[in-house]
This record gives structure tokens, C-alpha cells and sequence, in this order.
């Protein structure tokens, strides 16, 4: 939760706060296939 928190901060610089969101949660959802692969 920290890490994406923390890249987010990066972000902002270069994207708007709708796109570090959705880049959040794409990483998010990344995560959580890579982690439950059937």
C-alpha cells in the first residue's frame, strides 16, 4: 500500500491525478494476478 503511495508521489509530476489512479490500480490488479494465478 506504501510503495504504490510512494511511486504515486513520482507521478504526479508527469500525469494528471486521474491517471495516477488508474496507474495504481492497474498495478493493483497486476499484483493480484501474478499473486492468485489459477
Amino acid at each position: 500500500m506504501y510503495a504504490g503511495a510512494a511511486v504515486a508521489v513520482d507521478l504526479f509530476g508527469h500525469a494528471t491525478p486521474a491517471g495516477v489512479a488508474w496507474l495504481r490500480c492497474l498495478g493493483a490488479a497486476a499484483v493480484l494476478l501474478a499473486w492468485r494465478r489459477p
